[in-house]
């Protein structure tokens, strides 16, 4: 991670404590901020950590399955909507996730979103590996939710690896 420098990171999972989160942190990241959404009983968790010297936090709201962060870049002062997520491993739970989403999207629609992480949830048995050849009911919701964002990317931009593709901003 030293060598490429990245300015934002999205860790799931961490299945760690506040209290090992910050000594690693301070061992090892002590560059970045970070804002975290604890795990409960050794499961989930996730982390976000950001270079403060080139991104600025506006606001943020988090949940069991996501932390959201509006970002605000130092340099141009342009601002974006990034989510980090961890999807819920419950068939109800997973529907009450994208609908949570959906919700983040509509209320700040006029940002453009970067979202990624670990949804636990397939659109197709293509991305499957393992396990039960099988698509759950989730997935055509996780399809019409992908669909949905695709489109919506399409209407503003294409980001790739953290950079504004039309414009040639990196970040």
């Amino acid at each position: 991670m030293k060598q490429a420098a990245p300015d934002i990171i999205f860790v799931q999972e961490t299945k760690c404590s506040i209290q090992k989160l910050r000594k690693i942190h301070n061992k090892w990241l002590n560059r970045y901020d970070f804002m975290e959404v604890n795990e409960e009983n050794t499961a989930g968790g996730i982390l976000t950590l950001w270079n403060p010297q080139k991104i600025g936090i506006v606001d943020a709201e988090a949940s069991r399955n996501y932390l959201s962060v509006v970002i605000q870049l130092v340099r141009d002062k342009d601002t974006y909507l990034v989510t980090n997520v961890y999807g819920p491993q419950r068939l109800d739970d997973k529907f009450r996730f994208i609908d949570s989403l959906m919700d983040l999207w509509n209320r700040y629609a006029e940002l453009p979103w970067l979202i990624g992480g670990d949804f636990n949830m397939i659109r197709s048995l293509l991305e499957k590996r393992g396990g039960t050849r099988a698509l759950n009911k989730d997935s055509s919701a996780f399809q019409i939710f992908s669909e949905n964002m695709k489109w919506a990317l399409r209407q503003t931009m294409v980001y790739v690896h953290g950079t504004k593709k039309e414009e040639g901003i990196h970040w």
